[in-house]
């Protein structure tokens, strides 16, 4: 009988970053003989995910060598050990609350509550996957003594090269500079210092530019926030569409002349890997996971000083050396995260701890 593996979510869906992981770990589990499954503790609404996904509340009793997956980005509030088998942790980071406290109490609250819980579960898991060196630090600090190994987010990359919408791309490419960043629209992304670059760069630089923030909000006050700064600083195209298709996505990306990403906090940042992989070059602060996902790739700034952001963006767009040399140190580091490495690394994590 072949070994049985359940992944547990919190919750699922299309687009994110874990669930996305989630789906294509499920791929190569039953493309390598397991006996997969995913559980949920709540149900998506999407009626193909739920084709897939099943409640956690109806989950039988595990063997004793067979293996839950645990999906850590928020808290659960369950108690896995119910079930027996052997518990791994995939942690894929909990953002800090003190970026969501001056937006949305719940929402802070919700992630108080999911650090609060990764801490009182360190001696739960026999072993530990996370995302980025971050991530594994994350857990070392709260204490976790199990095995902790560097597996990174199992990225679909043949998902991109669907077509994208055309009139997007049509309409972008002209003379102007497109900058884009690529992330929900919530703090600790920290797209106000996005925009305060872009800002310097329009001002200061070349004022045929346009920024693309790209990303899903449901924190309406810090969006408002951010619009309320574009009129502020008094600067025109700054595009932020919201919730849109993945075809337009793809748009977005493909009309894209430089990735600014600012943000503070990250557990290991797709779309960085994302923006590699449509050869775009990176600007990125040195925060938290970007560093590790970058690896030697991109262009790492020490702060968030709105005019060295700027320069940096347009010495990689007008020095021609230095955006071959960005991008092919970019190209390299993709084939790190390469859909058969990281099989392979799934696969023979999974191996050794059988």
């Amino acid at each position: 009988m072949p070994v049985r593996i359940v992944q547990v979510v919190p919750n699922i869906s299309r687009g994110d970053a874990v669930s996305n992981n989630c789906l294509a770990i499920e791929g190569i589990l039953k493309e390598a003989g397991y006996d997969a499954e995913i559980r949920s503790l709540i149900l998506p609404d999407n009626k193909d995910l739920k084709k897939l996904v099943r409640p956690l509340s109806g989950l039988r009793r595990l063997k004793a060598d067979d293996i839950m997956l645990y999906h850590m980005a928020t808290a659960l509030q369950t108690d896995l050990t119910r079930w027996g088998g052997r518990i791994i942790f995939q942690y894929h980071n909990i953002t800090p609350p003190e970026f969501f406290q001056p937006y949305d109490h719940a929402v802070a609250e919700a992630c108080r509550a999911g650090l609060s819980e990764m801490k009182s579960l360190r001696n739960t898991p026999e072993a530990c996957w996370a995302d980025s060196e971050f991530n594994k630090k994350d857990l070392t600090d709260a204490g976790y003594i199990c095995p902790i190994h560097t597996v990174p987010i199992l990225v679909p990359f043949e998902d991109y090269e669907q077509p994208a919408d055309r009139q997007i791309i049509e309409t972008c490419r002209d003379d102007h500079v497109n900058f884009l960043f690529v992330g929900r629209i919530v703090p600790n992304k920290a797209q106000e210092d996005v925009i305060r670059a872009f800002a310097w760069y329009q001002k200061n630089i070349n004022g045929k530019c346009r920024l693309f923030l790209i990303g899903n909000t449901s924190l309406n006050v810090y969006r408002n926030r951010l619009q309320e700064y574009i009129e502020l600083l008094d600067i025109r195209n700054v595009i932020m569409p919201g919730h849109i298709r993945f075809s337009e996505i793809l748009a977005y990306y493909q009309a894209a002349d430089v990735f600014l990403s600012m943000s503070r906090h990250e557990g290991f940042c797709v779309p960085l890997l994302e923006a590699m992989f449509f050869g775009i070059p990176i600007v990125a602060r040195n925060t938290s996971a970007i560093p590790y996902t970058l690896g030697d790739a991109g262009l790492l700034l020490e702060d968030n000083n709105p005019a060295v952001a700027a320069l940096a963006a347009d010495r990689v767009l007008h020095d021609r050396k230095l955006k071959e040399e960005i991008i092919r140190r970019q190209d390299a580091r993709l084939a790190d995260f390469s859909h058969e490495k990281v099989k392979e690394r799934i696969l023979k994590e999974l191996k050794d701890f059988e």
